[in-house]
């Protein structure tokens, strides 16, 4: 299964802070989901949360492999941990249609083009609610 070190290591203190600032009930995308280990772990301890997983359509793959594994805890707290959609931050005419009330994105922007981070808060702020 695929296994990101930095996102066991840092999941706890983010989600601490989310829980500081996202509403009841939010519904978040995920930009860069990787392996899914952030998703899964906020997912099995934020009630109600629906968490809009994301990734490089060639990273993809990887992570529907990885959220076999981490898909069934989630349930628990009433959280939906969605299935991925295939997301390049570059194409701004394919973000999703639909809004959230947050947008998150960890371990990605360190090794983003400098280009494409524009970008990202371009599309970040196109699906904010």
């Amino acid at each position: 299964m695929p296994f990101s070190a930095a996102s066991e290591r840092n999941k706890g203190p983010i989600l601490t802070a989310l829980r500081q600032w996202l509403p009841t009930a939010p519904s978040v995308l995920e930009i860069g989901s990787g392996t899914g280990q952030h998703g899964a772990h906020f997912c099995e301890h934020v009630a109600g949360l629906r968490w809009q997983l994301s990734e490089r359509p060639c990273g993809l793959e990887a992570l529907r492999l990885s959220l076999k594994e981490l898909g069934p805890s989630v349930a628990a707290m009433g959280a939906e941990l969605l299935p991925a959609l295939p997301l390049d931050v570059d194409a701004l005419d394919h973000w999703p249609d639909q809004r959230y009330q947050a947008v998150f994105t960890a371990n990605t922007l360190h090794i983003m083009a400098a280009a494409s981070i524009p970008n990202l808060l371009r599309g970040s702020a196109a699906v904010l609610a």
